[in-house]
């Protein structure tokens, strides 16, 4: 598994355009177009993946400062058929499982046999590359302007990413012919500036000529993945940008002596492009691999949350089937409404009345309305199918169901003191039935306005005081 931090699919093919066309004509990938993500950060997206659940639930609490030794990896289920495994992320201050502001506290051994969390922390204590000075040094990178002899994206001379992928084809070489399951995640290199991704496209070009040339996809299976788009560029609040950040890059790379093998991999790969998708879905792919689970098997109703991408994703498969929920969910159309109407302000309020409630008063500032930025009306557009007229039960020709008279609306807001820009998409069906579906997005920086408060959620809307 290689993946890029906050990669939409579309960023990707703009950004890495040698890596997608050797990826998908040389590798023969297959790149989903409607891989669509879960939630809002980077560790409710992978936790998915990774074990099968969702964070910070029953399924996968996230408790604060308690370690994840025992959660469910899929990494823990190939390490006991004798894998040799391997963990790479390199942001030591933004880690997905050591974040501190979402109450991770890590692992208290390492997860597994190779592990690059100590070698960053090493160099971040000797070389200070995470300086409070550092996010202001990659503002100005970004606009072109140097401050210092190196990159804030380098080690000395040698960029972030490429040290990532140097220990990657070292650990494959010393496990040439051994079972091994590995993982990189680069945060540093996308997750704040889109653009700066294209960096990378001739060395992550040069790992999939490494890997396919040294023989090591002829029995390997790669995911080259992201989590999300970016969730707080500037292209972000336009209406493609809303689209990107819920869907991530993800492609999928199998052998080919699997494919001849069996055939139906191809088929419903290729199928599985158009289909609807989630990170549920990835984690039963690698259950399938690590069972060597390839043979034909059709989808049973009702539809299992996960369903691997080696079975034939159903074309009336649903969010809420996939475990999407409804504020990411790409499957609706909208239109402009005008902010001044009635419903829009009460719903206004509700939300900024609902993430004050969620504050410390102590120390985060009541947020306040400075600007309604965008307000749109959100349809299914579903219509009653005429075919299925004769397979109406009995009891319809008595009595018909009432109109859904639910509405739901997208509201884009801007809040003072904070400026942040939030998007949250609400349901009503009355004057007092109101309901915020999924996450309330928070789509720009806030820098270092949440210091002071250690909750994953609350940090993308306090303004301590």
């Amino acid at each position: 598994m290689f993946g890029l931090d906050s990669v939409s699919r579309l960023a990707a093919i703009r950004e890495l355009p040698k890596t997608l066309k050797y990826l998908e004509t040389n590798l023969s990938g297959y790149v989903l177009k409607g891989y669509t993500k879960v939630a809002d950060t980077t560790l409710p997206n992978l936790a998915p993946v990774m074990t099968g659940h969702y964070a910070f639930t029953k399924e996968f609490p996230v408790i604060p400062n308690l370690p994840y030794d025992n959660h469910p990896f899929i990494w823990r289920n190939f390490s006991a058929l004798g894998a040799a495994t391997f963990f790479s992320e390199d942001w030591p201050r933004l880690c997905t499982y050591n974040l501190e502001t979402s109450g991770g506290g890590g692992f208290s051994k390492p997860p597994t046999n190779h592990y690059m969390r100590p070698f960053y922390l090493a160099i971040n204590e000797m070389k200070l590359f995470e300086a409070p000075l550092a996010d202001v040094l990659q503002f100005f990178e970004d606009k072109n302007f140097k401050l210092r002899d190196n990159s804030y994206l380098c080690y000395g001379d040698n960029p972030m990413h490429v040290l990532a992928i140097e220990y990657l084809k070292r650990f494959l070489i010393a496990y040439r012919h051994d079972f091994k399951f590995a993982k990189v995640w680069n945060n540093k290199l996308s997750h704040n500036y889109v653009n700066f991704i294209k960096l990378a496209d001739d060395d992550l070009l040069d790992l999939l000529i490494f890997m396919k040339t040294e023989g090591f996809l002829d029995n390997s299976f790669l995911f080259f993945m992201s989590d999300h788009g970016s969730r707080v560029d500037k292209i972000r609040n336009t209406p493609i940008g809303r689209l990107e950040e819920r869907l991530p890059l993800m492609s999928v790379v199998i052998p080919e002596h699997i494919k001849q093998k069996y055939p139906n991999l191809h088929e419903n790969l290729e199928t599985n492009i158009d289909r609807l998708t989630s990170p549920f879905d990835i984690h039963k792919t690698m259950v399938d691999i690590l069972n060597e689970n390839f043979q034909p098997k059709e989808v049973g109703q009702p539809y299992p949350r996960g369903i691997s991408l080696f079975r034939p994703i159903p074309e009336d498969r649903s969010c809420a089937n996939a475990g999407i929920d409804e504020h990411n969910c790409v499957c609706y159309s909208s239109e402009k409404v005008e902010t001044k109407m009635p419903v829009i302000q009460k719903l206004t309020s509700f939300v900024i009345s609902h993430i004050n409630e969620q504050l410390p008063k102590d120390i985060c500032a009541d947020l306040k309305l400075k600007k309604i930025l965008a307000a749109k009306r959100v349809h299914t557009h579903l219509t009653y199918d005429q075919q299925t007229q004769n397979k109406k039960p009995l009891l319809y020709f008595f009595y018909k169901p009432k109109d859904d008279t639910r509405e739901r609306y997208l509201l884009v807001l801007q809040l003072s003191p904070s400026d942040g820009v939030f998007e949250a998409t609400v349901e009503h069906q009355n004057e007092k039935d109101f309901n915020i579906l999924g996450d309330i997005s928070r789509t720009n920086r806030y820098g270092n306005q949440s210091l002071c408060i250690h909750d994953m959620h609350l940090r993308h809307y306090c303004y301590c005081k």
